[in-house]
């Protein structure tokens, strides 16, 4: 039989790491062919189907690799390898998660709490009882009986079992970062090579635990002499998956470490394992504090998962002496503080009344209904994966389901969902729903999403294969049963049930037969049942330019931005030697979505868009001027997005469009929404910007508490770029003029819409004026820089000059509302 043989250069960053040899594997397995693996780099080989041998090979990034199949099916094992390490063996880099360095808020220079330094794996606020996690090197008890060669046989391979169905459950419930590293730790667990080894180091051992003890040590001798720190981080997932063996095997003595949270704890341990930290109660565990871990190991991204605090490198031998203790853990500066004074008490009481206020706004705007600042309407739905995905995005103000990705159901389980289960499945969202409109796509499995119970076909480009409606007719029965579940299920609500992958009306026209022919099935059986609006997704260039020949077929469309971008470029976006070619950015793709809108509206029909494009905070004045019915996207970003959209002038919006699809290029398209003026034109005064009784004790907290101010009304996105900027201007003169008024000001690109701010000072605070007087009142001016430096010098001219009038003075002191205030000023100032 012949030999093929493949030559890889790995393009991972961290190199053939866990996850990613996962992957690699569950690709060999599918094939009887022989699969090796050999580094040139080192000349170590390997059995491709074994993930820890493909780790021993210490396969790092650029390292080229010979991969030789042989065998009677070789030849299509091949094919998909060179398939697969072309356009799927790839990975977001997790380290670029957090990466600020410590940075000392002003308001705390002055503080005398004990500040600690660190590495921000993930951002974040909290606070709780520091509590140590402590885990002593196991030792094998000395009087540990010997066991019989069966009885060792029979004790590992219960225990394989046991721990293979708890992590296969941990895996069905779990999100999915959690799950792909649950996946990983599965993987490993029925590697051969680990079983190999451990039945070869059972024959010179007295028990098993002394051959898992050893097979232990073996790959932490193996793994931290690799020159990748990333390799070197799965020793741990290798010693935690033997600890949990032990555990299992000698629970007397060998029993899993865990840790008892009875009150909101921060957790502060030199390394913990992932299932160390999944067994942490998640009630009282509000952060992480770790010595050695990095951002890319296995327990910092299931901390990430789930929106947790982390800081690593946290080495003070101090921190361990203060188990018990207070800790606040700022991972968004970079530091955690102990024995807080007054300074921080009040520094982090004001920073969460600014938080508070910030999420009553976002929840007010997340119940409100999507519209721009003059009123164009702009449905705001979410992208879900299962019902009880649907219940948090209804409670975070989801207007509908723009898409349901049912495919979810039919992944990473040995037989597909029945009737049954699909039914009740979609009859919760629905319900759950309530009247809102609900968008279920059908199953896209096949290509680039393969299940377990359907053939694997060899494809050279999955993207462009056999997915979607394409495999419908090869798996009829199965969508049938689909079609069954949702025809039943459409009695609990507005439904409708979207096509994915379509390319002509003649795949919509088939559909609609079997959509009558299982109704007709459910009718004569007495099943309840409804009828369902149908729609297609648009994700094919050739159906987006031929819409008005779907119009008299659907009663919808939605746009699939992720595909039909990477379709209209010829960009396979998972491929990192061509990504940088995957741009929303590119002028082709708003000229096709214009085009495509336009098609939709001149016939009538609802058009929607779905993909990462909605969730991108940068075009949403595009999607507004493009006049699209609705935008679904990810749950958390619904209140943002909605809050972002009552800002924006839907007409000027269009004119930006417009705009854009006369550039040349992406560069182009960028710049010109860098500098578009889109947003509703606000007043520089505005009662919102008026602060009549400021609590605020020093030149630090009025600066900070300005800003929030602004940051609040929606008039700077960059807080902490905007309130450096103005002390900037205060390190090289003070702007305190005298009279105990001060006016701070700054002409910036952060502030994206002009304002004049007054804060009225309850404590007079030290400004360094001129007459060395303390400042009461703050006139602060902050103008976008594109709006001119004529107008910033006149009005901070005027203001100037006003202020040497006592009678003005005390106007301004002595005005009884914001809206006298801002009256005062438009007065004065001849705005």
């Amino acid at each position: 039989m012949p030999n093929y043989k493949i030559e890889y250069r790995c393009l991972l960053p961290h190199g053939l790491h866990a996850r990613p040899a996962t992957q690699l594997e569950a690709v060999c397995q599918r094939f009887s062919a022989s699969i090796e693996w050999c580094n040139r780099r080192n000349g170590r080989c390997a059995n491709a189907k074994s993930v820890l041998a493909l780790l021993s090979t210490d396969t790092l990034h650029h390292d080229v690799c010979d991969i030789v199949v042989s065998g009677h099916d070789a030849q299509c094992a091949a094919h998909s390898l060179r398939h697969f390490l072309r356009y799927e063996l790839n990975e977001q880099d997790d380290s670029a998660v957090g990466q600020n360095s410590f940075v000392m808020p002003r308001n705390l220079r002055t503080s005398h709490s004990l500040i600690f330094p660190g590495l921000a794996a993930n951002t974040g606020f909290a606070r709780g009882q520091l509590v140590l996690f402590d885990v002593p090197e196991p030792s094998l008890p000395v009087d540990l009986a010997v066991e019989e060669a069966n009885e060792q046989q029979r004790l590992l391979q219960s225990a394989l079992a046991q721990l293979q169905q708890q992590l296969t459950a941990q895996h069905r419930q779990a999100s999915a970062q959690t799950a792909q590293i649950l996946r990983a730790h599965l993987s490993l667990l029925s590697d051969i090579t680990f079983q190999q080894k451990l039945s070869a180091l059972l024959s010179d051992s007295p028990t098993l635990a002394h051959a898992i003890m050893q097979l232990q040590r073996d790959y932490q001798t193996q793994f931290m002499a690799s020159d990748s720190p990333y390799l070197q981080e799965r020793e741990l997932d290798l010693r935690d998956l033997c600890q949990q063996l032990l555990a299992l095997i000698y629970p007397t003595w060998a029993k899993a470490k865990t840790l008892q949270l009875h009150t909101a704890s921060v957790v502060l341990a030199d390394e913990l394992t992932p299932s160390q930290f999944l067994s942490l109660d998640r009630q009282h565990l509000q952060a992480l504090l770790l010595t050695h871990a990095a951002r890319t190991s296995h327990t910092v991204i299931l901390a990430r998962a789930a929106g947790m605090p982390v800081l690593t490198g946290m080495y003070d031998s101090r921190l361990t002496q203060a188990a018990g203790q207070m800790v606040w853990v700022d991972a968004n500066a970079g530091f955690c503080l102990l024995q807080p004074d007054a300074i921080a008490e009040r520094y982090y009481a004001l920073d969460e009344q600014i938080k508070q206020k910030r999420l009553q706004q976002l929840q007010i705007c997340s119940q409100a209904p999507g519209v721009s600042a003059d009123g164009q309407r702009l449905e705001i739905a979410a992208n879900i994966a299962s019902a009880p995905d649907a219940l948090l995005a209804f409670q975070s103000g989801a207007e509908g389901i723009g898409l349901f990705r049912t495919e979810m159901l039919f992944m990473d389980r040995e037989q597909p969902p029945d009737e049954e289960e699909q039914f009740q499945a979609y009859a919760a969202v629905l319900t759950a729903a309530a009247g809102k409109p609900v968008i279920i796509r059908t199953f896209d499995i096949g290509g680039d999403k393969p299940v377990a119970y359907l053939p694997a076909i060899a494809e050279t480009n999955p993207y462009l294969g056999l997915r979607g409606i394409r495999l419908y007719p090869y798996q009829e029965t199965l969508f049938r049963t689909q079609l069954r579940a949702l025809l039943r299920a459409a009695v609990h609500g507005p439904l409708k049930v979207m096509l994915p992958m379509v390319l002509q009306p003649e795949e919509v026209i088939w559909a609609r037969q079997l959509i009558a022919e299982e109704q007709a099935v459910l009718q004569t059986a007495d099943i309840p049942h409804a009828q369902f609006s149908l729609g297609i997704m648009l994700e094919i260039p050739a159906a987006a330019l031929q819409i008005s020949a779907f119009c008299p077929l659907v009663d919808f469309f939605s746009i699939g931005s992720n595909d039909l971008t990477q379709y209209l470029l010829a960009v396979d976006r998972n491929n990192p030697q061509v990504a940088r070619y995957y741009q929303s950015a590119h002028p082709a793709l708003w000229i096709l979505l214009q085009q495509m809108v336009l098609q939709a509206q001149q016939h009538g029909r609802w058009i929607g868009l779905c993909g990462e494009l909605a969730s991108d905070r940068r075009f949403l004045p595009l999607l507004l001027g493009l006049g699209l019915d609705e935008l679904s996207l990810a749950t958390p970003q619904i209140a943002e997005t909605k809050a972002l959209l009552s800002q924006l002038n839907a007409g000027q919006c269009r004119e930006l469009l417009t705009k854009i699809c006369e550039c040349a290029n992406s560069e182009q398209v960028l710049a010109s929404l860098n500098t578009g003026s889109v947003a509703e034109v606000r007043s520089m005064l505005s009662e919102e910007c008026m602060t009549l009784q400021a609590d605020w004790r020093n030149k630090a907290e009025v600066l900070k508490g300005m800003v929030d101010t602004l940051w609040l009304a929606g008039r700077t996105q960059q807080a902490l770029q905007l309130e450096e900027t103005l002390w900037q201007r205060e390190e090289a003169y003070s702007t305190g003029l005298g009279h105990g008024i001060a006016i701070p000001h700054a002409k910036t690109d952060v502030i994206e819409h002009s304002a004049i701010s007054i804060a009225r000072l309850t404590h007079p605070v030290d400004w360094g004026s001129l007459d060395g007087q303390p400042v009461d009142l703050v006139i602060m001016l902050t103008l976008n820089a594109q709006q001119g430096a004529d107008e910033h010098l006149r009005i901070f001219s005027r203001l100037a000059r006003r202020m040497m009038y006592d009678e003005f003075r005390q106007q301004l002191r002595q005005a009884p509302t914001a809206a006298a205030l801002c009256a005062l000023l438009q007065q004065e100032l001849e705005m």
